[in-house]
């Protein structure tokens, strides 16, 4: 079996106040949720990992990174490499599946080193 973990990013508290109005104004408006906490998967089976998001950027940059166990976060792909096909960047046989407020992660066939925290991340400029 697979353990494929989709971690709430809870907000380290008490937070300072000088930061509080800070963090609530550049949050105002955006929001990733990744529905799935906890993903179980068997060898061979297909992955689907859901990135879904809601933003007032005009051109958000969403990006998915890989945490195995006892080392940081890596990059995996952002749907600007995809919008630019620069496929080679996608590791070890995931692809994004991009549309309306989504952009999900996905593999047609599961392998045991695909055991690992995955994040999802939004980014872009408000124009």
């Amino acid at each position: 079996f697979l353990f494929l973990l989709l971690p709430l990013l809870p907000l380290p508290l008490p937070l300072p106040l000088p930061l509080l109005p800070l963090l609530l104004l550049l949050t105002q408006g955006q929001s990733v949720s990744q529905p799935e906490h906890f993903v179980s998967i068997q060898e061979g089976q297909p992955i689907l990992l859901p990135c879904i998001y809601e933003t007032a950027y005009l051109s958000p940059t969403l990006y998915w990174y890989e945490q195995l166990p006892h080392q940081g976060p890596q990059l995996m792909l952002s749907n600007y490499d995809f919008a630019n096909k620069e496929t080679e960047k996608h590791k070890k046989g995931f692809s994004p599946k991009a549309g309306g407020k989504f952009f999900n992660l996905t593999k047609t066939s599961a392998e045991l080193r695909d055991s690992a925290v995955y994040f999802c991340i939004l980014s872009g400029t408000v124009t």
